[in-house]
């Protein structure tokens, strides 16, 4: 379901608190926050919003790119699925994250699915509209290209690490990686507060849930991470081995 933003100044209770949530989000979102006011502004009133349910694709691969997406609240996962079944993620986004840039910007479709993890709302900024925004606010397009080359970055590490580190290498890395971006601070490391499923991390890190349960399990073991019900104990001894060339014992 897409919602349009409300534009007339005969508005509800309601709409207005939509709109201030909108603005909110777009203002706190690492790629538009450090923009001037009147160029925040202009984007909120520019954006529509979609709504998707736990598990709902939210993009699919190969269909045509015709917007930009902010993720307002909920999480979503970037996946592309293979011929015989399997899957590969290639991020975890979570709010203030954007998605779908790229097809926005080449002409070309999808490259990947987007899919809800749980009850997600994006707000979409179509191209016509963008581009309206570009015209007037040029500086977006300085932030949306920084965003552009650390997602490439990105790309690229991710690329080194499939061809030069072993499973337990890139799970480390992977679940290091996800208590910087959501984790909290404890005194014995940070903690995951959303353990992923096994089967997530196998299609996080490119490997089979079995191999995957192995390594997480002789991990738990040596003590370097502590399931703790629902949420997961990264521990800085298990961070610290990213900063040192040899594992951890």
């Amino acid at each position: 379901m897409t919602l349009g933003v409300a534009s007339t100044n005969n508005v509800s209770p309601l709409a207005l608190d939509e709109r201030a949530r909108i603005h909110h989000a777009v203002a706190r979102s690492a790629i538009f926050r450090d923009l001037p006011p009147p160029a925040i502004d202009d984007i909120a009133s520019r954006v529509t919003m979609r709504r998707a349910l736990g598990g709902q694709a939210v993009l699919s691969q190969d269909e045509a790119g015709d917007a930009l997406y902010l993720l307002m609240a909920g999480r979503v996962k970037i996946v592309m699925f293979g011929d015989s079944g399997g899957e590969v993620t290639l991020a975890v986004l979570r709010p203030g994250d954007i998605f779908g840039e790229m097809s926005l910007f080449d002409g070309h479709a999808r490259s990947a699915n987007v899919v809800a993890l749980e009850p997600a709302t994006a707000l979409a900024l179509a191209r016509q509209p963008l581009l309206e925004h570009l015209r007037a606010y040029p500086q977006t397009a300085f932030h949306l290209l920084s965003e552009l080359s650390r997602r490439l970055r990105r790309a690229d590490e991710t690329i080194a690490e499939m061809a030069l580190c072993d499973v337990e290498d890139r799970l480390i890395r992977r679940l290091v990686q996800l208590a910087k971006e959501d984790g909290g601070e404890l005194p014995e490391g940070l903690i995951i507060r959303r353990r992923p499923k096994q089967q997530d991390l196998a299609n996080m890190v490119g490997s089979c849930r079995e191999t995957i349960s192995r390594t997480f399990n002789q991990l738990v073991r040596k003590g370097l991470i502590v399931p703790r019900g629902r949420s997961l104990v990264v521990t800085r001894r298990l961070i610290s081995t990213l900063e040192s060339p040899a594992k951890a014992a």
